[in-house]
């Protein structure tokens, strides 16, 4: 195998294992000259088929089709598609094929031929599942990424740069594509110091609308131009950001354009310059020169190359953090989901939309606009950087989804400043639905301009609000409420006749619903143990009569009986619920954890995990203050618990902003240090804490909080 074509191998080999598509090289006939690489599983099956292999498709379309000058998307089967790139390596012509791919429209379909033209074949369906949809945004994405092997392979192969090292590039692209930690100022110094054909290298980046600043320099005489700022339009590197192409000037001592770098006492001789477009469609600017050599020669090919491998570094590093970052955001919907269903308790469940959202989209405020059930009274619950427009802006709010005679629109909405409520920053605005009735609206201020981010943060929080919406409705137990408010008022009742048991029942519920988390009981269950809790001090009978349709006569006719002096029942022979109800109600009463071991002879995992529960600490729930329009109604302060962590004095003051919602940016303004010194303070403190985001760390806060309040 010749130079040219094992160099495409090695580039395939880096690459094609970051996306979902399997890449075959042929050459101008259809023949295979590379091993296949990637594992999509549809081209897979069908390379395998006896008859109308996916091989012998290809030699056919190559046929029809021999002319094919770019990368384009080829239908090769009815609604599956393939994309066709032809790369010219050495003098030689191939054809890279990256695929399969189905759109998500057709799929049925396509699972129909499939199935008649390859009755053999079992598991159409599972097939299709694994298959890539083909969306607008995939097929810029997959055309990008092989506009850039083909560039690579052609870099690789220019007879000119014959003086580059092989194993040079193939060192430099293993960084880019493989080590997503490696930092870009890293990789520069990495890039600088594998030759000396420069004086110098650096890379710009956008900022601002129209402003640009030097992220990354490498060689000595230029560090002073890390972090200096130009326009569009300013200088050398301004001009290019115009024009959007490639450019190089020689003997620029003299030249004005020059003026920029000497303000930084920095004089270039020589300067390159080459754009190109990143993950979020903005403009990087790759440059470099000569400070001693007026003039360039075969290096600028060798700096075109470099700018190519930078580009795919901060592909594969943007491709990371969104990846990281939808991990994180997935993972603390799941601990939601889990703290919502578990105990569904109305103002809880408020307090945890409010948290949540703040944190990961990690913008100034979040609030929560809503009518109280039993009140019938607008209320505000809202944390994060409160000011004298927060009542303003709730009024707004209300008029808007409250005060309204037509149907609001579920959807989540980006409401732009006004001069009513003249917020420096857009809002998300989230109304709760169940059914037809608006139980609230989840009003969430970001800092970020991006519109990708901001359509990320509008998915994400549209995901939120419907689950929000149906706990929050769970919570009021508008369908099939009756049996909790016959229960509430029996409860209550009780406190009328005997204090004491009335006391004791609200700590056994309350136990009830942090104990039964640990168990994976389901919310109704939940909820039957917690009334029954409620109701223990009554006769079964009685229940059964006030209640007919409910378990909670029989949960506790059970837990009575096993904790009787002449017991009926076996431990193992009623329900988990009547279970963890005699041991409850046992601990609330006696407060002692051997009157519990004694229950039965046999190892229980209950009684097991009841213990550990009792010795780890259990969480007391705190209510959210929810005072009318009151924008000074946020969380309690938790500085003493936040001084008590085995942190140092900088980091506190970092944990303590991070929970009242402030981003890196912010944190740095407020203390006055770097961005990069808050992200170092950040990290170190969730490795203290051992949580591996904002979300997780602002919980396990809380979580030492509520375990102080329960111990004093």
């Amino acid at each position: 195998m010749n130079q040219n074509i094992e160099v495409l191998k090695e580039i395939l080999d880096i690459s094609s294992e970051r996306f979902m598509l399997s890449v075959i090289t042929t050459d101008v006939y259809g023949e295979p000259v590379l091993p296949i690489k990637g594992d999509n599983r549809l081209c897979t099956t069908l390379l395998h088929q006896q008859h109308d292999s996916l091989l012998a498709v290809m030699k056919k379309t190559l046929k029809e089709a021999k002319n094919i000058k770019n990368p384009l998307v080829y239908e090769i089967w009815p609604g599956i598609h393939t994309i066709i790139a032809p790369v010219t390596s050495g003098g030689t012509t191939y054809f890279l094929w990256a695929g399969l791919m189905i759109e998500e429209e057709t799929k049925h379909l396509v699972k129909k031929q499939l199935e008649n033209n390859y009755p053999d074949v079992n598991g159409w369906e599972r097939v299709l599942d694994e298959t890539p949809i083909l969306t607008i945004e995939k097929k810029r994405e997959w055309i990008s990424w092989i506009n850039k092997l083909i560039k690579l392979s052609s870099a690789y192969s220019d007879e000119r740069s014959e003086y580059v090292s092989y194993q040079l590039y193939n060192d430099l692209l293993m960084d880019a594509f493989q080590n997503s930690d490696l930092e870009l100022n890293a990789l520069m110094g990495k890039i600088f110091g594998k030759r000396n054909d420069f004086d110098f290298m650096g890379l710009a980046e956008k900022r601002e609308e129209e402003t640009y600043s030097i992220t990354s320099v490498s060689g000595e005489a230029a560090q002073g131009l890390l972090n200096a700022e130009f326009s569009v339009g300013e200088g050398f590197l301004g001009r290019v950001l115009i024009t959007g192409d490639n450019e190089y000037w020689e003997n620029i001592k003299n030249d004005p354009r020059s003026y920029f770098f000497n303000k930084f006492q920095f004089h270039p001789a020589a300067l390159y310059c080459f754009p190109f477009t990143k993950h979020d469609g903005s403009l990087a600017l790759f440059f470099g020169g000569h400070i001693t050599r007026n003039t360039f020669s075969k290096e600028l090919e060798y700096a075109k190359t470099l700018a190519i491998i930078l580009e795919n570094s901060l592909l594969t590093g943007a491709l990371t953090n969104e990846n990281t970052q939808q991990h994180q955001r997935l993972s603390s919907l799941v601990e939601v989901c889990k703290m919502m269903v578990t105990r569904p308790e109305y103002k809880r469940i408020i307090y945890i939309l409010v948290d949540i959202s703040l944190s990961l989209v990690e913008g100034p405020f979040s609030c929560m606009v809503l009518k109280d059930s039993t009140s019938g009274k607008m209320k505000l619950v809202s944390r994060g950087d409160h000011n004298e427009n927060m009542g303003v802006y709730a009024q707004d709010v209300i008029n808007r989804y409250y005060n309204h005679s037509q149907r609001i629109s579920t959807d989540v909405v980006l409401k732009n400043s006004s001069d009513e409520t003249r917020w420096e920053h857009p809002v998300i605005e989230c109304p709760l639905f169940y059914k037809d009735e608006l139980l609230g609206v989840l009003c969430v201020g970001t800092n970020s301009m991006a519109q990708s981010r901001l359509n990320e943060d509008m998915k994400f929080l549209q995901t939120l609000s419907i689950i929000g919406g149906t706990t929050l409705q769970l919570a009021q137990n508008q369908d099939g409420g009756k049996d909790d408010k016959q229960v509430y008022s029996l409860y209550k009742a009780t406190g009328q006749f005997d204090p004491a048991a009335f006391v004791n029942a609200k700590k056994a519920s309350q136990m009830a619903g942090e104990f039964t988390g640990k168990l994976g009981l389901s919310s109704w269950n939940v909820q039957d143990l917690i009334n029954s809790c409620l109701l223990f001090n009554y006769n079964p009978a009685f229940i059964r009569e006030m209640i007919p349709d409910s378990r909670v006569a029989s949960i506790v006719e059970d837990a009575k009986d096993l904790i009787g002096e002449k017991s009926t029942v076996q431990w193992d022979e009623v329900s988990l619920e009547s279970q963890s109800l005699a041991i409850i109600l046992t601990y609330v009463k006696y407060n002692n954890l051997e009157i519990i071991k004694s229950f039965t002879s046999k190892p229980s995992e209950i009684i097991s995990k009841f213990i550990a529960f009792i010795h780890d600490g259990q969480l007391i729930e705190e209510e959210v203050s929810t005072e009318a329009f009151q924008s000074k109604g946020n969380i309690e302060s938790i500085e003493q618990t936040i001084k008590e962590l085995k942190i140092s004095p900088r980091e506190q003051e970092v944990l303590d902003l991070v929970i009242q919602g402030l981003n890196n940016r912010e944190i740095g303004e407020k203390l006055y240090i770097s961005g990069h010194t808050v992200k170092n303070h950040v990290t170190r403190i969730f490795q203290k804490l051992d949580v591996s985001d904002r979300a997780h760390a602002i919980s396990k806060v809380y979580q030492l909080r509520y375990e102080q309040s329960h111990s004093n």
